[in-house]
C-alpha cells in the first residue's frame, strides 16, 4: 500500500481496528488480504466477490455487478478465517441480461488496442464510461459522484481533499440551516 493514498491507508486502518475488536475472530487464525495489496498478497477483488456470491463478474468488462448497486461499490478486502463455512449450495450471482455485455465487450476491445490499460490513470473518463454502460439499469442513487470517480481512478489526493472539503461545506450548511 502506498502511504501517499490517504484513502486506502484509512481503509486499512479502520478495518484493522474494526477486527481488533471482533470477538468473533478472538483464537482464531485469519487473515485479511486488501485491494492494495501486490505480489504474493494480491487477491484478485471482482474474482473473490464472485466466488463468494456478492457480485456477478463480467469478462467483457472485468468488473462486477452487485444485484442492487450495479457497477458501483467498492471491494477494499477479503478476509479468511479459519472457521467452518456457509453451504455452497447457493447458485451464483447472475450477470444480469441487460443486452449491453456485446457494447461493453466491444468498448474493452478498444481500450486495450489504445493501451489504455497500461495508462488507464490517464484514460480514467474512458473506464468511467465502460462502467458506466452497465449503469444505465442501476439506480442514480448508486452511481459514483464526479469527484469520487475521478479519485477512484486518479488516486490524486487533491481530487480527495476537494471532495472532502465539499461534503464538510454540506455538512456545515445543513448544520447552520437547523440551528
Amino acid at each position: 500500500m502506498q502511504a501517499s493514498n490517504p484513502l486506502d491507508a484509512y481503509i486499512a486502518s479502520s478495518i484493522a481496528d474494526a477486527l481488533s475488536s471482533c470477538p468473533a475472530l478472538a483464537g482464531r487464525q485469519h487473515q485479511l488480504r486488501l485491494s492494495t495489496d501486490t505480489g504474493t498478497r494480491f487477491v484478485n477483488m471482482c474474482q473473490a466477490a464472485s466466488a463468494a456470491g456478492l457480485a456477478a463478474y463480467s469478462n467483457a468488462t472485468h468488473l462486477c455487478w452487485h444485484p442492487v448497486c450495479g457497477p458501483w461499490f467498492a471491494l477494499r478486502g477479503v478476509l479468511t478465517i479459519d472457521a467452518p463455512g456457509p453451504s455452497l449450495d447457493a447458485p451464483p450471482v447472475a450477470l444480469p441480461d441487460l443486452g449491453l455485455e456485446a457494447e461493453a465487450a466491444d468498448l474493452m476491445r478498444r481500450l486495450q488496442a489504445a493501451g489504455a490499460v497500461q495508462r488507464w490513470q490517464d484514460t480514467w473518463r474512458d473506464w468511467v464510461q465502460l462502467r458506466s454502460i452497465g449503469a444505465r439499469h442501476t439506480d442514480a442513487r448508486w452511481t459514483y459522484c464526479a469527484d469520487q470517480l475521478e479519485y477512484h481512478y486518479t488516486k490524486q489526493p487533491s481530487v480527495l481533499a476537494r471532495a472532502v472539503q465539499a461534503h464538510v461545506s454540506q455538512l456545515a450548511s445543513a448544520c447552520a440551516g437547523g440551528a
